[in-house]
């Protein structure tokens, strides 16, 4: 399939934000804003490391916090908070509450991602991540505000879950992915984005092993939970700041008028009324149509041969069952409080390992060897030497 089909059918779907696949965009046309600062992918790799920090850091001290604050709430804290976490009952309690607050969030942010990454080409990456990173700053004060004062509300701790529906609304991690992934096609040349995107992943593992022994060190030197969201919150709030105000941005506005433009013309063609509401409604919300770039594509050679391109099929199942794996995240958390009393500071170490070892690979390892890859008498030489 040829470039421009590709971007054609990313702008017709709406399935997420449209890169500037052809190599840098020209200079951002906006008068003195920001006139000082050019887009570059190494703010968008930056932004990555110390949000991943921020982010990879609460997982377990959140599943305790939810946990602690349910067992106080079913009133089984009577012999402590450890006794909580072996108490069936409240592990119950706690998992079904997790899942119900994942699943509400990961349904909006499907419904909303595509919508944002639209908008990201009409109206900017930075505009939308704006929003993006606001609403998980929001969210923060949310929890730290729930955590304080859930004996007071009505509810109690269900008012946990409104953080998690307000980065739902937003799009949550998968817009900000998008963005990230648009951001760096932008402003990077085709024969660099590979390298660019595996440092993206790199610092974003490499964010996820120093948050986890970060904020294992601090649980363990204060025994403390608590105190790391403050930590956390004002990480986020300094990277909702450097977004706002510093970040340049990375689509010219030729390139978002032209898009604007597109999109007014796709919109008047559903025609008006009820119907037309209806129409630009359900393309809006579509969450199926994009899908279709994961399908099997047909492709013709030169010789006149005919195969088909399972790459993309591939690329989404694989990314499917890392997603799955990802999913069952806090079970294991639960599970190993349960089998071997660990505690947020251990599993947090734990956690960090684990991340070191892919940062180590995505850093280190493949970025050499597609460096290596890239040059057949560089990879020759290289096998010579052990033969």
């Amino acid at each position: 399939m040829s470039s421009d089909r590709d971007s054609s059918l990313q702008e017709d779907l709406h399935g997420e934000a449209t890169p500037n696949i052809h190599g840098p965009t020209q200079e951002p046309e906006r008068g003195l804003e920001k006139n000082w600062i050019k887009p570059s992918p190494a703010w968008m790799l930056a932004l990555v490391a110390v949000a991943a920090i921020s982010t990879s850091g609460t997982v377990a001290p959140r599943v305790e916090i939810y946990t602690l604050t349910i067992c106080r709430a079913l009133g089984h804290d009577t012999d402590g908070p450890a006794s909580c976490h072996t108490q069936p009952e409240v592990q119950a309690a706690a998992a079904t509450f997790i899942a119900v607050v994942a699943g509400l969030s990961g349904f909006l942010s499907t419904l909303t991602a595509a919508w944002w990454g639209a908008l990201s080409d009409c109206y900017g990456r930075i505009s939308v991540l704006a929003f993006n990173v606001g609403g998980l700053m929001l969210s923060d004060f949310v929890f730290l505000m729930t955590a304080h004062f859930w004996e007071n509300l009505p509810g109690t701790y269900m008012w946990f879950a409104l953080g998690p529906i307000i980065e739902g609304l937003v799009g949550g991690i998968s817009v900000a992915s998008v963005i990230m992934h648009a951001y760096i096609s932008d402003c990077s040349n085709p024969t660099e984005r590979s390298r660019a995107f595996s440092q993206l992943m790199g610092l974003l593992f490499v964010g996820m092993s120093v948050g986890p022994i970060l904020t294992g060190y601090i649980i363990q030197k204060t025994n403390e939970v608590l105190p790391i969201f403050y930590v956390t919150t004002i990480i986020d709030s300094s990277v909702s700041l450097a977004v706002w105000f510093i970040m340049p941005e990375s689509l010219s506005a030729t390139d978002m008028q032209e898009h604007r433009v597109r999109r007014q013309q796709r919109l008047q063609s559903m025609g008006s009324g009820i119907l037309g509401w209806l129409k630009r409604t359900a393309s809006a919300l579509d969450v199926v149509s994009p899908l279709a770039v994961l399908l099997p594509q047909r492709t013709e050679h030169g010789n006149g041969k005919r195969s088909v391109d399972w790459s993309m099929t591939i690329l989404g199942l694989a990314y499917g069952f890392g997603m799955f794996i990802q999913g069952s995240l806090v079970s294991q958390i639960q599970y190993v409080w349960v089998a071997f009393d660990w505690t947020s500071g251990v599993i947090n170490y734990w956690l960090g390992a684990i991340n070191v070892a892919k940062a180590a690979y995505l850093t280190i390892m493949f970025p050499r060897g597609c460096f290596v890859l890239s040059n057949p008498q560089r990879y020759i030489s290289i096998v010579m030497l052990f033969l």
